[in-house]
């Protein structure tokens, strides 16, 4: 979902608001009721589309027809930076749903911005065991539970079968691993006679949403925390063996079909979620991305149809980590008790209503996300979807769902990662040496962050 901001995460990290959060004392949670003795319960999330909007407010709404004690304001385009400014001052909303990843979980637990759910969980006998497990960690810190995930995106292999057919390639045995990737890539691949690109077999990857490290970081079982999340691990040695793929990979780009020939070819590519999306229209063959693929198919590409013109795998694993094969990461976007919330048992109430089977299901059928009350993944509304009901089988089956453990510095770190990856990339600087620099600056700030929790 958080494609629809678009892909960066947003980098509201605002340390004065965080500052007076701390220092603030919590309002009470129990306002006066209006007249006819029903309880407002407001929510806030940073969609900026209208005609999302107006659809989801269509679902959600469902909520006050079995609950007519409870009313519900549902406040769009609120970013980040705005829901800390209107929590410090005592006037913000009782839910946030989290649009961008639960990057901030952590950090916004630390400095008292949101409250556990944990004695809601208990009292109301909720069973986390219905959700996806790698999703619940996504909003779990130091053991408590800040958030429940609502739907998520996971992240594939897309692949063009006609483009398959015409290279000698067989659609229904897609590559594998990563060596077989670039090996198909490289007869995927089309120039005209003075060697302009004019198709390019796969487009290399750089971040998934979630994870800023690799995008190959699952596969190689990296990951960019040690296991409890205190500890940074971005040079550690299977992180550090998938940014090396994925320089491999661009050199051999490079030295195939010259660096400025690339350059000027991404140049021309159209923008996604468009009717030019660069995959659409045929100008590049493979790519990872996201399980909202078959939406862009729905919305410009009516043509096409699963099976015929596009499919689906798992991403590749790197040769010699086959136990990893199959594991993919997984961006989830929860919904949020804030700390002063007016009214925390109505807006409990409201969260564990929309986290349910049914309304989730409506909900990620008509975002193509992938629903995180486990049950839900069976619904009819998405086992009906073309292309999308092609993921549900892999992911129930075969794919493990993986995530780095979240932790207050997440937001930041990612920041710091991302800037060097040009670096790396180009082979300016050793992944090794990267990766080191960014430990060695933000594993203070972290340790000091761990002794405030």
């Amino acid at each position: 979902m958080k494609r629809r901001q678009w892909r960066p995460l947003m980098r509201c990290f605002v340390p004065a608001i965080l500052a007076l959060l701390v220092l603030a004392p919590a309002t009470p949670g129990h306002a006066v009721a209006p007249a006819d003795n029903a309880v407002t319960v407001e929510m806030w999330d940073s969609d900026t589309f209208q005609n999302i909007s107006a659809q989801l407010d269509k679902i959600i709404g469902e909520f006050e027809k079995t609950h007519p004690g409870i009313k519900l304001k549902i406040v769009h385009n609120q970013t980040l930076d705005k829901d800390l400014t209107a929590i410090a001052a005592g006037n913000g909303p009782d839910v946030i749903w989290l649009w961008d990843s639960a990057a901030p979980i952590a950090d916004w637990a630390v400095n008292g911005v949101i409250q556990p759910l944990d004695k809601y969980i208990t009292a109301s006998h909720y069973d986390l065991n219905n959700l996806v497990p790698a999703a619940v960690e996504q909003c779990t810190w130091n053991g408590r539970v800040y958030g429940l995930p609502l739907v998520a995106d996971s992240f594939w292999l897309w692949y063009n079968v006609k483009d398959f057919q015409a290279a000698g390639l067989d659609p229904m045995h897609p590559p594998t691993t990563l060596d077989e990737v670039m090996a198909d890539a490289v007869k995927l691949t089309k120039r005209t006679g003075s060697g302009r690109l004019l198709r390019l077999g796969y487009q290399l990857p750089a971040y998934l949403n979630g994870n800023a490290g690799s995008p190959y970081n699952a596969v190689f079982g990296a990951s960019l925390f040690n296991a409890d999340g205190t500890k940074l691990t971005p040079d550690s040695p299977a992180a550090l063996a998938a940014w090396t793929e994925l320089r491999n990979e661009w050199a051999l780009y490079d030295k195939l079909y010259g660096h400025d020939a690339l350059v000027r070819f991404n140049g021309s590519l159209g923008a996604g979620f468009t009717a030019q999306d660069p995959f659409l229209q045929d100008r590049i063959s493979m790519k990872i991305d996201g399980d909202w693929v078959p939406q862009e198919v729905r919305d410009f590409k009516k043509d096409w149809k699963y099976g015929t013109n596009y499919m689906v795998a798992p991403i590749p694993y790197p040769k010699g980590y086959a136990k990893y094969a199959n594991h993919q990461p997984i961006a989830t976007y929860p919904l949020v008790l804030t700390s002063n919330a007016k009214h925390p048992a109505q807006a409990w109430e409201f969260i564990r209503w929309l986290q349910g089977a049914g309304p989730t299901s409506q909900i990620a059928a008509f975002l193509y996300n992938l629903p995180q009350f486990k049950a839900a993944l069976s619904s009819p509304q998405l086992t009906s979807l073309p292309g999308f009901n092609h993921l549900l089988p892999l992911l129930t089956k075969k794919i493990t769902l993986v995530t780095d453990p979240p932790s207050p510095i997440t937001d930041q770190y990612y920041t710091v990662i991302s800037s060097y990856s040009n670096a790396i990339l180009t082979g300016k600087i050793t992944p090794a040496a990267a990766m080191k620099a960014v430990r060695l600056r933000l594993q203070p700030q972290l340790d000091k962050l761990l002794k405030k929790s």
